[in-house]
């Protein structure tokens, strides 16, 4: 999946083209987490992604198009027993220290 159709609010093409930057470092791997606890136990998925230059606010977006296509499709990420269409909307990425990855918040 990719961005590249779509229309995002309040961002310009020359926002897409800037460097992302985490913390001062310029990113050239990120990968992300999608966890979830049912009665006890956590489910994780993991997908990393890797490319030879830098990471664009626009090469972010499509890791997480991408990514949310393929964790929202698993049946352990279900939300009331289907796939979770109530939470879209974009609230950020959150780094997680213990293992080093991203998790992207969505609010509804």
């Amino acid at each position: 999946m990719s961005i590249d159709n779509i229309t995002l609010p309040g961002i310009s093409p020359t926002d897409l083209k800037q460097v992302v930057s985490f913390g001062g470092n310029n990113l050239n791997y990120i990968q992300f987490r999608m966890k979830r606890g049912r009665r006890g136990e956590s489910v994780k998925f993991y997908k990393e992604y890797t490319q030879e230059k830098d990471f664009t606010v626009k090469d972010i977006f499509n890791c997480i198009a991408d990514f949310e296509t393929e964790a929202r499709a698993m049946k352990q990420f279900y939300c009331f027993g289907n796939i979770d269409v109530e939470h879209t909307y974009f609230e950020g990425i959150v780094y997680n220290e213990e293992d080093k990855s991203y998790s992207i918040r969505w609010g509804s």
